[in-house]
């Protein structure tokens, strides 16, 4: 862009109104910090030379050039997508897309239930996928800490109540594009038995020995990746 050319930009955008109160809710994910691969640009000017830079990419696409703009893209009771003004390693100015959790303070939570020796798994169809999953248990999380709402997903999917509640830590679903970190717990149970009353639709629970389990993953069948973490951090740490 030559300094006679006006950016494709405007601060009073009802997007960048809103994006700009999310940074100030959320400073701790609004900032550049010493060492980081990327650059979060703040200035009007380079948030404007950002997004000149990826109007043109779109035109040379034959895309729409809205997708440039700087602002909260979308925000509802469950997800809020960012798109960012960046600096790239090597100097380029362009945007990139970020999608939150609307409550940045609940961390989402999965169970890989072990009753006598094996692993417990849903029957679940996932309207994003389109198609059903074998997979343990989990949810979004809640006002609760992250091992009480570990027991509600049990109650809830499950009807069961653990002895035992191990930590396994936490990890990220997608780093390439979702900021959302999931706590993963083993859980011991004794008993367990499909709820009868839900709005989730779960068709089948079946307790799987452990070498099936392994093999479903090796061979494909079984593909979500909570289900995966799960029994990779309990195998590598000696609990399956």
């Amino acid at each position: 862009m030559t300094t006679s050319e006006s950016p494709s930009w405007s601060p009073d955008s009802p997007h960048f109104a809103a994006y700009q109160r999310w940074k100030k809710q959320h400073p701790e994910q609004s900032a550049t910090k010493s060492g980081d691969g990327l650059v979060l640009l703040e200035e009007r000017e380079d948030i404007a030379l950002a997004e000149e830079s990826a109007r043109h990419e779109l035109v040379k696409q034959g895309l729409p050039t809205e997708w440039s703009k700087v602002g909260l893209v979308f925000e509802d009771q469950y997800l809020a997508i960012l798109r960012d003004a960046v600096r790239f390693p090597n100097g380029d100015l362009g945007t990139y897309l970020r999608v939150f959790p609307s409550h940045l303070d609940k961390t989402g939570v999965a169970i890989l239930p072990v009753c006598q020796g094996k692993v417990v798994l849903l029957h679940h169809f996932r309207h994003a996928t389109r198609s059903w999953h074998w997979e343990i248990p989990r949810g979004f999380g809640s006002d609760r800490d992250p091992e009480q709402s570990a027991i509600a997903e049990l109650d809830e999917e499950l009807k069961a109540v653990p002895t035992r509640l191990i930590d396994l830590g936490t990890f990220h679903v997608d780093s390439g594009m979702l900021w959302h970190e999931a706590a993963v717990f083993l859980a011991e149970i004794p008993e367990f038995r499909m709820p009868a009353d839900t709005r989730e639709p779960i068709d089948q629970v079946r307790a799987v020995a452990i070498a099936d389990l392994e093999r479903d993953i090796a061979d494909n069948q079984i593909t979500d990746s909570f289900t995966i973490v799960a029994v990779a951090r309990a195998k590598l740490r000696g609990l399956l």
